[in-house]
C-alpha cells in the first residue's frame, strides 16, 4: 500500500510539473512579451526592468503601447545626473497613475507637463517619471532618498491617489509585498526596505518565468471578480468612509507622517514639495460613484463622502503649511464631454492631459 501510495503521489508531481512546463512553453510561443515589466528590489521593493524598451498589447487601453524604462528602472529616457546648464528639473512621484502603461509615453502626465512648460517659458525644462506601479508612499519616499535626490530637482511632486494610497501605507490594511514604514516606541517614523518584502524562489520565478506572473494575473482577476459579484468595496475606497475603522485611521496617520517627512527631506535638500491630490474616478463620474455605492449596505452608506479624503489631505497640508493642489475640481469640470479615465482605471489620454494641464497652470505662477 505504502508502495502504491508513492507511485500515485509520484506520478501527480511528475504530471504537474509537465503541465506547468508545457504551459510555460505555451506562454513563451503564443504571448512571449508577457514576462514581467516589474523586477523585485531590495531598497525599493520593485522597480521596472532597466534599460528596457519593448511594444506590449496593453488590455486597459486595447492598443499596443511602446514602453521604454530608462537604466534605473524608471519610464522615459536616460537624464544625466547632472542637469543641462540653464535647465530646472520636476521629480514626479506617485505608482502607477503616474508610470501611465497603459498610454503612449509621450501622452503621459509627466511628457505633456515637460511640453507645456518648456513651450510656455524661457527656461528649458525636464520632468521626470519615478511613478511605478503598486507604490506607496513610503516607496516613494524611499525613491527618493535613492535615486531621485541624486538629480538634484527644483521640485518634487508628489502625486497622492486617494482611493489606494492610504491603504497602501499601512500593512494592517494592505497585504501587498512591499517596505512598510513604522513608528518605533519613541515615536520616530522610520521605513525598512526590507519589511514586507518577501522573495526567495518567488522572485527568480516571477523575473525568469511566463507562467508565475500569469498564474498571478489569473488570481488576481479572479480575486477582482468574486468581489465585484460578492459586492465587496477594495480597502483602498475605504479612504472615502467619513467613520473609518481604527485600522483605517492609523493607515491615515501613518500617511500624514509619511508626506510630512517627504516634506521635510525634500526642503532640506534644497528642492520645493507640491503635494497634488489625484482623485478616484468615482468622484468625478457619476455613474462609477454611483456603483461604487451598489457595493455598500444600507448601514454603511452614510459614512461614505465623496470629498472627505481632500477635505482631510487640504486640512492636513494647510496645518503644516505643505504646498498643495486638489485635481479634483478641475477632473469634474473637464469630465463634461470628456471621458478621462478607462472605467475605474487610470487616467486615459485626456486624463493625462488635463492633469498635466492642472498641474502647469499651478506652477507657472510660482517657478
Amino acid at each position: 500500500m505504502s508502495r502504491a501510495f508513492f507511485f500515485r503521489l509520484g506520478a501527480v508531481v511528475v504530471g504537474l510539473a509537465v503541465a506547468i512546463v508545457t504551459l510555460e512553453l505555451g506562454l513563451r510561443l503564443f504571448r512571449p512579451e508577457e514576462i514581467s515589466l516589474l523586477l523585485a528590489d531590495e531598497r525599493l521593493g520593485q522597480r521596472y526592468r532597466r534599460s528596457f524598451e519593448q511594444e506590449r498589447y496593453i488590455p486597459e487601453s486595447g492598443r499596443r503601447i511602446r514602453l521604454r524604462f530608462n537604466r534605473l528602472g524608471f519610464r522615459g529616457a536616460d537624464r544625466t545626473e547632472a542637469a543641462p546648464p540653464g535647465t530646472r528639473r520636476i521629480a514626479v512621484h506617485g505608482d502607477s497613475l503616474i508610470a501611465a502603461t497603459a498610454v503612449a509615453e509621450e501622452e503621459t502626465m509627466v511628457a505633456r507637463l515637460e511640453r507645456g512648460l518648456n513651450a510656455a517659458s524661457s527656461s528649458a525644462w525636464e520632468v521626470l517619471n519615478f511613478g511605478v506601479s503598486g507604490y506607496s508612499t513610503a516607496q516613494s519616499l524611499l525613491a527618493w532618498r535613492e535615486v531621485s535626490s541624486a538629480f538634484e530637482p527644483d521640485l518634487v511632486i508628489v502625486v497622492f491617489l486617494v482611493s489606494n494610497d492610504v491603504a497602501d501605507n499601512s500593512h494592517e490594511v494592505s497585504s501587498s509585498t512591499r517596505p512598510y514604514a513604522r513608528v518605533d516606541a519613541a515615536g520616530e517614523l522610520s521605513i525598512d526596505p526590507e519589511s514586507g518584502v518577501r522573495f526567495g524562489s518567488s522572485r527568480w520565478l516571477r523575473e525568469h518565468t511566463l507562467v508565475y506572473p500569469w498564474h498571478k494575473l489569473v488570481l488576481r482577476r479572479a480575486r477582482l471578480a468574486y468581489r465585484k459579484r460578492a459586492g465587496v468595496l477594495s480597502a483602498g475606497l475605504q479612504s472615502m468612509n467619513a467613520h473609518p475603522s481604527a485600522e483605517l485611521e492609523r493607515a491615515w496617520e501613518m500617511t500624514f507622517r509619511l508626506l510630512e517627512r517627504f516634506c521635510d527631506e525634500v526642503e532640506a535638500a534644497g528642492s520645493s514639495f507640491l503635494l497634488a491630490i489625484a482623485p478616484d474616478p468615482g468622484q468625478y463620474d457619476d455613474d462609477v460613484w454611483t456603483a461604487m455605492l451598489g457595493l455598500l449596505s444600507e448601514s454603511e452608506l452614510p459614512s461614505f463622502d465623496r470629498d472627505y479624503p481632500q477635505r482631510r489631505l487640504a486640512r492636513f497640508a494647510a496645518e503644516r503649511e505643505i504646498a498643495y493642489l486638489d485635481l479634483l475640481p478641475g477632473f469634474r469640470d473637464g469630465r463634461a464631454g470628456s471621458v478621462l479615465s478607462f472605467g475605474r482605471g487610470h487616467w486615459n489620454v485626456a486624463g493625462n492631459a488635463l492633469a498635466a494641464e492642472l498641474i502647469q497652470r499651478r506652477l507657472e505662477g510660482e517657478l
